[in-house]
């Protein structure tokens, strides 16, 4: 009797979509917390993930903010992925739950295994810390339609011509957000960005008053800044500080703002046990936009003056 042969097509869609091996899952949970609003127990992420690595999306309730976290291969001791890729959907709030199974204190000596099962609809976690095993499943969700459509937002971002590029210590940065989250009443951010001194302007109100932030380029603050225009936004406040949660992990920031207000936030995190870097990327929608008054403008109006 001859035995039956294995149909090649059932096969290959038994095999899991990626698998990969990283042998501290501190770098994965400090990015995922990053994108993740500690409030909402129910946000979802999109996964895409190809030969390049593994990138989480989320969107923003109101679906004017998006944060994008990417995970390079390079990163993981062992990555495996189908030639064709592919992508799914999650409940962020439940795997960063299973990834701390051990504890937060835990999260640097524990090795982690991922890989996802179509067939199963499954993000299959184990999890060693010490010789101890636990393995976990995140079920895939449903997703609607327009719920991660990043490509849009980046598409309306390059769209248009960029005024503000700026790399910031992440260090600096974030005692500046901070000092404006701290301010009673404060619903809004204004930034502002000039070619001359203030370079970058940061303000906001709140019941107890005002408070302003100036950063000049030849402070410490700035690796690189490069301002084509005097111009000015304002930001929801709510909304800055999701894109900016990345600034207690991240080493510099890279900021960008065209000229219709979208703002694009990248933060660099480096792992230090491997010097491989992940990369938290944030884009946002500004509230308002404001023509700034370039130098020039400033000096007709000393001479009318004069």
């Amino acid at each position: 009797m001859v035995p039956a042969l294995s149909d090649p097509e059932q096969k290959t869609d038994e095999e899991p979509l990626f698998s990969c091996r990283i042998d501290s899952t501190k770098i994965i949970t400090a990015t995922l917390a990053c994108l993740s609003d500690g409030s909402r127990k129910d946000q979802l992420a999109q996964v895409e993930v190809n030969n390049e690595g593994i990138v989480f999306i989320v969107t923003g309730r109101a679906k004017f903010t998006q944060s994008q976290g990417t995970f390079n291969r390079a990163l993981f001791q062992a990555f495996q992925c189908q030639p064709e890729g592919g992508s799914f959907t999650i409940d962020l709030h439940l795997l960063l739950e299973c990834l701390q199974v051990f504890g937060a204190a835990s999260l640097t000596n524990t090795m982690l295994t991922m890989s996802y099962e179509p067939r199963k609809a499954a993000l299959r976690l184990t999890l060693e810390e010490q010789g101890v095993l636990t393995t976990c499943e995140v079920r895939a969700l449903e997703a609607g339609e327009d719920a991660f459509d990043l490509a849009a937002l980046a598409s309306a971002f390059r769209s248009r011509p960029e005024v503000l590029r700026a790399i910031l210590k992440s260090d600096v940065l974030k005692e500046a957000i901070s000092e404006l989250s701290d301010l009673p009443g404060a619903g809004s951010v204004r930034v502002s960005v000039a070619p001359h001194e203030p370079n970058f302007h940061l303000a906001t109100n709140g019941i107890c008053g005002g408070l302003e932030i100036f950063l000049p380029k030849s402070s410490e603050a700035f690796v690189h800044f490069d301002c084509s225009e005097a111009r000015s936004w304002s930001y929801g406040l709510g909304a800055l500080n999701q894109g900016m949660r990345a600034l207690t992990v991240a080493k510099e920031t890279y900021v960008r703002i065209n000229e219709e207000g979208i703002m694009c936030v990248q933060h660099q995190v480096e792992n230090t046990a491997s010097r491989q870097s992940t990369f938290i990327d944030f884009l946002c929608l500004a509230e308002e936009t404001e023509e700034g008054r370039g130098e020039n403008e400033e000096h007709e109006d000393e001479e009318r003056e004069e």
